[in-house]
This record gives structure tokens, C-alpha cells and sequence, in this order.
């Protein structure tokens, strides 16, 4: 089983990674996160995180928006164990395996949050 200390270093390492791959990531995660925030008005907006790998956008969103609600979605099996090893004890975030290319993919978001008045 892979343990939360295994999967922060892995994770760790995957964010450096990504680092060189795409220059200023975190302030690309901010600018997206403000976006988040000012586009919904409201504390607790649902995020749906395509393509999230191992949670990295999903936990700083969560960091910012502590109320808020990430549905983190990939289908690497690898990065979504990440995922749930190193972020899957938090509140208001849920990794699910699906397939963006499968013709009816958002029926297993199991999105169900009410509209409000």
C-alpha cells in the first residue's frame, strides 16, 4: 500500500517536474485559483479538475478555498493512487477514475449538489 510519506515525496517530485515543463506553475495555479474564486462568488464553489493527475491544482484550491468542493478526475492509475495516498484525507475533495474520451463521462462526476435559490 502506498503511504501518505511515499506519496508527498512522489508528489514533491512531480511538481518540480512539472516545473520545467511549464515555467511560473504556481502563479498559473494562482491567476486559475482567483479566477475560481471571482467567477463564482462564493465560498464553497464546485471545481471539477480535468485531468488533475496526482491533485496538485485540487489541494491548492483547497488551500484557498477551504469550503469549496473538487471532484478531481484522471484516469492514470498511478497518479490518481498519488492522489489519494497524498491528498485523499481531505474534506471537500474526491478523486474518480474516468475516461474523458467515453461518450458520457460526466454521468460518473456524481455531481448532485443542489442549485441555490
Amino acid at each position: 500500500m502506498l503511504t501518505f510519506d511515499v506519496a508527498r515525496d512522489w508528489v514533491d517530485r512531480w511538481d518540480r517536474q512539472q516545473e520545467g515543463y511549464l515555467p511560473e506553475r504556481e502563479e498559473r495555479f494562482t491567476a486559475l485559483i482567483d479566477a475560481v474564486e471571482a467567477g463564482t462568488g462564493r465560498p464553497d464553489p464546485l471545481v471539477v479538475d480535468l485531468g488533475c493527475g496526482p491533485g496538485s491544482l485540487a489541494a491548492r484550491l483547497l488551500d484557498r478555498l477551504p469550503q469549496a468542493t473538487v471532484v478531481a478526475v484522471d484516469t492514470d492509475p498511478v497518479l490518481l493512487s498519488l492522489g489519494r495516498a497524498r491528498y485523499g484525507g481531505r474534506d471537500g475533495l474526491r478523486f474518480v477514475d474516468l475516461d474523458l474520451r467515453v461518450p458520457g463521462w460526466t454521468a460518473g462526476l456524481g455531481l448532485d449538489r443542489p442549485t441555490p435559490p
